[in-house]
C-alpha cells in the first residue's frame, strides 16, 4: 500500500482496487455528490470499472500527482471505520 501521509488519526494513500466499496458509499451519499454530479448517485459498476482503473493507471501516467483515499486511524495507529473522502493533489504549476 502506498501511502503519502499518515498521521495517528488520518491516512492518505493511493487508492486500489478493494476501495470499491468506500467509493459506492461515498458516491452514493447525494451530500457527497452534491457539487461533482449534481447529488446523483455513481453506480458500483462505474466505479468498479472506469474510475479505479482510471486513477490506479493515472499513477504512473503523472508521477507526483494522484487521487487519494482518506481513512480515519485510531491512537494506537491501527486503521479504524471506512474511508472519509478523497481528494487530488499534485505540484502546483501556477497559473
Amino acid at each position: 500500500m502506498h501511502i503519502h501521509l499518515q498521521t495517528a488519526r488520518l491516512a492518505i494513500r493511493r487508492f486500489t482496487a478493494a476501495d470499491e466499496d468506500n467509493l459506492v458509499r461515498l458516491n452514493s451519499d447525494p451530500e457527497v455528490m452534491r457539487y461533482i454530479t449534481g447529488g446523483q448517485p455513481v453506480g458500483r459498476e462505474e466505479i468498479r470499472d472506469e474510475i479505479i482503473p482510471f486513477h490506479v493507471a493515472a499513477y504512473d501516467r503523472h508521477p507526483g500527482r494522484a487521487a487519494l483515499s482518506q481513512h480515519p486511524y485510531h491512537n494506537r495507529g491501527k486503521p479504524v471505520g471506512k474511508a472519509t473522502g478523497y481528494s487530488a493533489a499534485g505540484p502546483y504549476t501556477g497559473f
